[in-house]
């Protein structure tokens, strides 16, 4: 199904591409017809009879797409879904429909304009019907941007995804869709015009190549994500493909260049021949091209697609960070790389063959000592981010994994006596813990727990060794309000009587967190306090959650305040277990022992000597922990946590990404 999907989304684009290539090519490329009537309608007669074949086949492909959609969007065989209520559902409930609504509205608008234009026939107005024409064919092209991958992801960066899409289409619309024109008219004209028109299309070449270029480099970026997604995924290495279609269309348009500008010199006909050639070679170029989008179109974006890298090394600036020499080295190199690549370009231009040959081989030798320096050992999991959301829950249920199978060798707070997890973790990534678990170490320096763990449970055991990170990081952390720290606080779900179950990140973006884990019974005048100020808190941007300690029963609304306190939340016991990491050293190696496990997978334990009794968070609007109040506070205090909260809420800009490789 989707392999047929994709051939006919192929198809539908390719038509889409030639109305509107054919289109700029007449306005921007073609030479001016003679006055005389009948030398007009001649040249307007052939562009009328492709839009018209064009406009057919485009019907008809898109017709069949959407029995093809409605198909696999209900899972029904081909049959049974070519019906009326199946093809409405699809019109009527889904971007696609809508999307297809509109091209069908466009797609009447062109064959009226067909239809009224051959009525003319000799009508010194066909410039004004082919404007028209080019309006309407680049909205049809531009409208299967609503079509594709660039309709998904987060809402407020919608305009660049769609903007760059569309740009994308028109470009290599006006490129690849004129060609078959330039090769007709390049058989068809004079000499002269040849020359001219070979110049002009040459100049809309290097247009669409230009926003072809920027707009692909954005769809890669939220498509791809990167070069792991390029090379480790099935919708990267596409891509690759697609792109080296592109590189020898690139070549051939840069000959075509040459050979446009020696005919304008010389008006040579044998460069025109040449440059005819090649370009029914762009031709088979861009049909390959677009049977490349058959597949491309109907695969999962290599950005929610788990990375399978191919090699057993990749390139990281760890090696070099403790290295002056090393980084000196890798400087130098880059710069030799780029000053040879400069040779390269030019010598390409104007300069002898042997020039170019050592450039090229200067570029090689560069970039290989990088590689060499900045190789590190890589699996096919290093570059998979965990499936397992970053959790209270599953940081407490990868601590009781820890102690079962971890601790013997690594200690009861991750600094065993064999190795120190601490130094290690946070210069791996998750992909690389997790195949280090699964798989062991060489030489039986670790075992293997794939066969005793699931999948799962090794990520969540990864996740609880990421949670050690962050609670070293959090060791910085004070009741002042500090900058953003690579400390993201694990996400869970609460409830408070009368309204419906949240979660901690369900507000990302918009509100502040002030966590309060208290004790009883003495929190209480703190728990008072803060029901009475939850509405400025409220009106501040912030919510207010307050949990026990493990070790503490729940306080109750009567306690607090009455029946209409907000902030008393109830909630797993890992919650305050995951959250203790962050207290302190003591609560730190605490959380990390506790033998026993629950049936939730979640160790009990007491909170122990040297632990608070009261902790209160700050959490930021983007997950980041940014204070920690250790203890009951003070009137002062109290004071100076509502003006947290009002700074931390009116931060705009987005913390640098510290964490980005983890989470």
């Amino acid at each position: 199904m989707n392999e047929l999907l994709g051939a006919l989304r192929a198809v539908h684009i390719g038509c889409a591409m030639l109305l509107f290539g054919e289109a700029v090519f007449a306005l921007a490329v073609r030479p001016p017809p003679d006055q005389a009537g009948a030398v007009r309608w001649r040249v307007d007669r052939r562009f009328l009879a492709v839009a018209r074949w064009s406009l057919a086949a485009l019907v008809v492909s898109a017709i069949a797409w959407l029995i093809v959609q409605a198909a696999a969007m209900s899972g029904k065989p081909l049959a049974e879904a070519a019906t009326l209520r199946s093809i409405g559902l699809v019109l009527g409930s889904t971007v696609f429909g809508a999307a297809f609504s509109v091209r069908a509205v466009l797609v009447v608008a062109l064959a009226i304009v067909l239809v009224a234009w051959q009525r003319r026939q000799k009508s010194a107005r066909s410039r004004e019907f082919m404007i028209i024409h080019s309006g309407l064919a680049a909205a049809l092209l531009g409208s299967l941007a609503w079509t594709g991958h660039a309709v998904a992801g987060d809402p407020s960066e919608a305009f660049l995804r769609i903007g760059a899409d569309v740009a994308h289409l028109l470009a290599a619309g006006a490129w690849i869709g004129a060609l078959p024109a330039l090769v007709f008219h390049l058989g068809s004209t004079v000499s002269p015009q040849r020359a001219a028109m070979a110049g002009r299309f040459s100049r809309l070449g290097v247009a669409s190549v230009g926003v072809l270029a920027a707009s692909g480099l954005v769809n890669a970026w939220y498509q791809v994500g990167g070069i792991p997604g390029l090379i480790g995924t099935g919708y990267g290495r596409l891509l690759v493909v697609k792109l080296a279609i592109f590189g020898a269309l690139l070549c051939l348009a840069a000959m075509n260049r040459g050979l446009a500008a020696g005919a304008l010199d010389s008006g040579g006909g044998q460069r025109l021949h040449r440059l005819r050639v090649n370009a029914i070679g762009e031709i088979a170029l861009g049909a390959a091209l677009l049977a490349v989008l058959a597949p491309l179109g109907t695969s999962v974006p290599a950005i929610h697609d788990p990375v399978v890298w191919p090699f057993d090394a990749t390139l990281e600036l760890a090696p070099i960070r403790e290295s002056a020499w090393q980084q000196v080295v890798v400087a130098a190199a880059a710069v030799a790389a780029c000053a040879a690549a400069a040779v390269l370009v030019a010598g390409a231009i104007a300069w002898p063959p042997r020039l170019s040959i050592g450039a090229a081989a200067g570029v090689v030798a560069s970039l290989a000592l990088i590689g060499i320096i900045l190789a590190v050992p890589a699996y096919p999991t290093t570059y998979q981010l965990s499936p397992v959301p970053f959790s209270a829950q599953a940081v407490a249920t990868g601590a009781a994994s820890y102690d079962e199978h971890c601790s013997r060798c690594h200690g009861h707070d991750g600094a065993g006596a064999s190795l120190d997890l601490r130094d290690i973790v946070p210069e791996r990534r998750e992909g690389d813990l997790f195949w280090t678990i699964a798989h062991g170490l060489p030489e039986g320096r670790m075992p293997a727990f794939g066969s005793q763990l699931s999948a799962a449970t090794i990520w969540r055991l990864t996740q609880f060794l990421d949670a050690q990170v962050a609670a070293r990081n959090a060791l910085a952390l004070s009741d002042r309000l500090r900058p953003s720290l690579p400390v993201p606080a694990p996400d869970f779900a609460y409830e408070i009587p009368g309204m419906p179950q949240q979660s901690l990140r369900q507000q990302e973006g918009n509100q502040v967190a002030l966590l309060v884990f208290y004790s009883l019974p003495s929190s209480l005048a703190r728990l008072r306090d803060l029901a009475a100020l939850e509405p400025a808190y409220a009106k501040a941007g912030a919510r207010v959650i307050a949990l026990p300690m493990l070790d503490s029963p729940a306080a109750s609304a009567g306690q607090v305040g009455g029946a209409g306190v907000k902030i008393l939340a109830s909630a797993g016991p890992a919650v305050a277990r995951a959250y203790r990491l962050f207290a302190g050293k003591a609560a730190s190696r605490t959380v990390a022992t506790g033998a026993v496990a629950n049936g939730d997978g979640v160790a009990n334990g007491s909170t122990g000597a040297g632990n608070p009794r009261h902790i209160e968070y700050l959490v930021d609007r983007f997950g980041l922990l940014r204070s920690r109040a250790t203890g009951l506070p003070g009137a002062q205090q109290s004071d100076a946590m509502l003006a947290k909260v009002e700074t931390l809420a009116r931060e705009t800009r987005e913390p640098p990404a510290l964490w980005a490789h983890r989470h």
